[in-house]
């Protein structure tokens, strides 16, 4: 099977691949809940930072290897220079993945992608041209759902309201990073949203037995409290859920 992701529109040209990238594991959201995947990052700055990283997947004799072509550009930019990123999904099964990352095709690197009930680990053999970051990630079950609460009477958020919704949550998550929205840090909830986060908010999670009653408390409470704002993902999806 190949999976690729050369492109040729028009306004594009091609850049040499040149540099390195950083590789981490991480996790995004699908149609089908959330999935590993890279997230592949160009050390140095482009002209571009909406460019494009293209690659080619190709599942071969047990052994999954990304080879990185090139980067794309756009000639009339329309945001900034900066690193370009690509976030790369996979579907592996649990146990050991042989995978590797190759360089045009030159420099091949090889490694691991362990994956476990709880955790993704990826593994690296001695890497050329590339960077290992984060190797670990926390598997996200889908029935999370995570964000922020705040009130826009910027007072504190209400203990009372906290305490009512963590009742429907039955299971708490381990410490670890889950996705570039979230992580879990003492059981604490840190949501990344830098840009858009308001002063005084409540980084929140739950995991939930079932969501219906959890959303229906929220919407109820919401008819008499206008001034809360909810900012909440659903992690089988991804999307945010609107009240």
């Amino acid at each position: 099977m190949v999976i690729s992701c050369h492109k040729d529109p028009n306004g594009l040209r091609i850049l040499n691949l040149g540099g390195e990238f950083i590789i981490s594991a991480d996790q995004v959201f699908t149609d089908n809940g959330p999935k590993f995947s890279y997230r592949i990052t160009t050390i140095n700055d482009q002209d571009c930072n909406s460019s494009d990283i293209l690659y080619t997947l190709i599942d071969q004799e047990g052994e999954l290897n990304l080879v990185l072509e090139d980067i794309t550009q756009i000639d009339d930019c329309p945001t900034e220079e900066g690193q370009v990123e690509e976030i790369i999904p996979l579907n592996i099964e649990s146990g050991t993945t042989d995978i590797a990352i190759s360089l045009k095709n030159v420099v091949k690197n090889t490694g691991t992608i362990e994956t476990t009930a709880l955790h993704y680990t990826l593994k690296i053999d001695t890497p050329e041209g590339i960077l290992l970051g984060n190797n670990i990630v926390n598997r996200m079950p889908s029935q999370v759902i995570f964000g922020y609460i705040y009130d826009t009477n910027q007072d504190p958020v209400d203990t009372i309201l906290l305490d009512s919704l963590s009742s429907y949550s039955n299971r708490d998550l381990i410490d670890g990073y889950y996705t570039s929205y979230f992580s879990i840090d003492n059981q604490q909830a840190v949501f990344f949203d830098y840009f858009n986060t308001p002063p005084i908010h409540n980084d929140v999670y739950y995991h939930l037995e079932n969501k219906e009653p959890f959303l229906s408390f929220i919407e109820q409470y919401k008819g008499s409290h206008s001034n809360y704002v909810f900012n909440l993902r659903d992690a089988a999806t991804g999307e945010i859920i609107s009240f």
